[in-house]
């Protein structure tokens, strides 16, 4: 997977976002921290830079489309962590965000920030359909379940969770790579 290092400016302009604007305010135990949300739209800006796209900049509610490409709805979803991904970690997905009728997003594009040595990585992407159906090892978590990680540690699950583990995901190599995958998938029947 390649990294990315994240420039000052890229940091100083999502914080500065995440202050002067109102997101992941649905008002349910789903809510991020500022942190989470900071990191979440790192993840946003590090993307529209690569692909030469427009910074977010949307007010209120997006429909979880962050970006389209080649007609492909796109929800970058972008986890903090204090080291580099490995295969056998897990993406998370609120069960409200997948199941909403309110989100129209065809994909998710995963992506993890090491805050250690301040870099991004795209760990690859999953057909929203395919979180859905639970195919290739995709778990689901009830509310309030306890969820055991693979260090031992716990938390509690709130408001429904999919688990997306890294080594199902379509990787995602280069940008040109990641635009000739999804390109094969603009056709509605594909979703």
């Amino acid at each position: 997977m390649t990294k990315y290092l994240l420039t000052q400016e890229q940091k100083e302009w999502a914080w500065k976002y995440v202050q002067e604007n109102s997101i992941a305010n649905r008002g349910d135990k789903t809510d991020g921290s500022k942190k989470q949300q900071y990191e979440g739209i790192l993840g946003e800006v590090v993307f529209a830079d690569m692909f030469g796209l427009k910074r977010p900049g949307k007010k209120g509610f997006d429909n979880g489309i962050d970006f389209t490409l080649l007609d492909v709805a796109i929800d970058v979803k972008t986890m903090g962590r204090d080291c580099d991904v490995r295969d056998y970690f897990t993406n998370n997905l609120f069960a409200s965000q997948v199941e909403g009728e309110n989100y129209k997003n065809d994909i998710y594009l995963f992506a993890s920030i090491n805050r250690t040595t301040s870099q991004l990585e795209f760990t690859g992407w999953v057909k929203k359909i395919d979180v859905l159906n639970r195919v290739t090892g995709i778990g689901y978590f009830e509310d309030g379940e306890e969820r055991k990680r693979s260090n031992g540690t716990t938390f509690k699950v709130r408001g429904g969770l999919y688990e997306v583990p890294n080594k199902f995901l379509n990787k995602f190599g280069t940008p040109d790579g990641f635009l000739m995958d999804i390109g094969g998938l603009a056709h509605p029947s594909n979703f």
